[in-house]
């Protein structure tokens, strides 16, 4: 259960927490692995429990007629899930494997318990919940008042020094690889990406920056 407690203490969500918080957590999570592809959850399904993603990366996504819409990408350390814990709700979103997962369960009624047990672990949750309606709303700005090239410069910037594809700078963005194309050629243009096949690297970061 150590090296569990050690693990917990890696997600953002909880690693405020003191030592008896993230063992009494530990106690009582379960590990779950993921296969690349596979759905850890899907969107309208009962809560049974919070998810805290230790290695990889997910796709939180929700369907619609038209097909699916990515919310976000996550990448470990990250929690999962945590909201319908308390609001007694079903899951609000799907989430899929990227890439292979590690991943700690905690069950919704343990966790619940706990939580009346270790009152900082509500309190932890609240403020990090308080800072993601924060970056949530300054991501509805950025939609509603940039442009697209801007949002691709910024996207490329923040993965760094990762290379994005195509597919997953769309991702990232809500949109299609088609729109992308454009604005991309042209920051190619400008000799501040450099594209190889679907990829695209950033060549000139201190100019893009300017640009995002």
């Amino acid at each position: 259960m150590t090296r569990v407690a050690d693990l917990v203490a890696r997600v953002p969500l909880l690693s405020g927490l003191g030592q008896a918080e993230r063992s009494a957590l530990a106690e009582a999570a379960e590990l779950r692995s993921f296969a690349a592809g596979e759905l850890v959850f899907s969107e309208g399904d009962g809560c049974a429990g919070m998810y805290l993603l230790l290695t990889g990366e997910v796709q939180i996504f929700k369907r619609s007629p038209g097909g699916e819409l990515t919310v976000s990408v996550e990448s470990a350390p990250a929690a999962l899930a945590e909201l319908p814990l308390f609001d007694g709700g079903p899951y609000p979103a799907s989430v899929r494997s990227l890439t292979p997962l590690e991943t700690v369960f905690l069950d919704k009624a343990a966790f619940v318990s706990l939580c009346r047990q270790y009152p900082e672990i509500p309190l932890q949750l609240l403020k990090v919940v308080s800072a993601r309606v924060r970056d949530l709303v300054a991501g509805i700005s950025s939609v509603h008042f940039e442009g697209l090239r801007t949002r691709i410069a910024r996207t490329l910037l923040e993965a760094l020094p990762q290379a994005l594809t195509h597919h997953e700078i769309a991702t990232r963005l809500n949109t299609v690889c088609e729109v992308l194309s454009r604005d991309i050629a042209a920051l190619e243009s400008q000799g501040l990406v450099r594209v190889r096949g679907r990829v695209v690297e950033v060549a000139d970061p201190e100019r893009l920056k300017a640009e995002g």
